[in-house]
């Protein structure tokens, strides 16, 4: 069995709710979302390892970080616990902020661990930007930079579905100056496909076309990866066959990116909103198996179809994530 690392989980307790920037008490996700939650719903086929990628907790000012802080702290309580197979994480840092206080930012988070302890499990920073003002990627450029040169992967989420194309040429633009140099060591990863809007088929509209041609503008660089991830939150709740919706959308990432920057992510427990509307409140926390059933049929029809090989489909699974990761 090929090895199988989720690069793209999201963990709270309880005790954090008041932390994080968008939890209202009616939220599918007003609750506990742990390892140890995790490991339950993953229970028939558990990865190998997953990566904690931050849940956007809640800051007053990009000087102010203290939640954010904090959730490097319970990271790093969760890795020192024997049998949780956390094997790295992408924290929030203040990326407009620049190389200055980036580094100011890196000194706190060492600080929050042992000598060493942080440097290992850090394997990437995110700033979100799916939700900020336009001309924000602008100002990103020195602070992506600081990841990249240090081996560090950023973590890029745009939002097509509800942002639209300017969101992802306006990433394009930071990504021509951030590699202008080509001496980066790190990674831009761009999470869940880009959010493409999922709600009707490829051939009713203009939409997917739209989508898949700035795509092609990002997989253009080559120090850029994508997510396989993310879906049930950009399908409508009426679709009948998802693996049949979504194939065309797939197909296209990995025809833009090549199966070796493609990998495989959960977006665990957010996939549990999209699929609870889909299948019923009562079965939402079976997202997790689901997508990773529905994501075996899509690779496997990628297969039948010449897209990619056995070996390739192996490697989504895990492998394109330890290398980019550096995990």
């Amino acid at each position: 069995m090929p090895r199988l690392i989720d690069s793209h989980t999201h963990h709270y307790l309880a005790s954090h709710l008041g932390e994080l920037s968008w939890m209202t008490a009616s939220s599918p996700l007003n609750g506990q979302f742990s390892p140890a939650e995790l490991s339950a719903a993953s229970a028939a086929s558990p990865p190998d390892g997953y990566i904690f990628v931050e849940t956007d907790r809640a800051y007053p000012s990009l000087q102010n970080l203290q939640y954010p802080l904090n959730e490097i702290s319970f990271a790093l309580s969760l890795r020192r616990q024997p049998g949780l197979r956390l094997v790295g994480m992408v924290p929030f840092a203040p990326v407009p902020l620049g190389r200055e206080e980036m580094e100011a930012w890196w000194a706190a988070a060492k600080a929050l661990g042992a000598e060493g302890e942080v440097e290992e499990m850090v394997k990437g920073v995110r700033y979100l930007v799916q939700d900020k003002p336009a001309g924000t990627m602008a100002g990103m450029v020195e602070g992506v930079r600081w990841a990249l040169e240090r081996g560090l992967a950023f973590d890029l989420g745009v939002d097509f579905h509800r942002r639209g194309r300017e969101q992802l040429v306006e990433a394009v633009a930071m990504l021509e100056k951030v590699f202008e140099g080509g001496e980066e060591r790190g990674w831009v990863v761009l999470d869940h496909l880009g959010k493409p809007n999922l709600t009707s088929p490829a051939h009713w509209d203009g939409s997917f076309s739209t989508w898949s041609g700035a795509l092609a503008e990002i997989a253009a660089f080559p120090r850029v990866a994508v997510k396989f991830s993310g879906v049930f939150s950009e399908l409508d709740k009426e679709v009948d066959d998802v693996v049949e919706r979504v194939f065309p959308w797939v197909k296209e990432v990995f025809g833009h990116f090549g199966a070796e920057r493609v990998m495989w992510g959960s977006d665990w427990p957010v996939c549990e909103i999209g699929h609870g509307e889909m299948k019923g409140k009562e079965r939402q926390q079976e997202a997790w198996a689901a997508w990773k059933e529905v994501s075996e049929k899509l690779l496997e029809k990628l297969v039948e179809e010449g897209v990619i090989t056995e070996a390739q489909m192996a490697d989504v699974w895990g492998e394109v994530a330890a290398r980019v990761y550096g995990l």
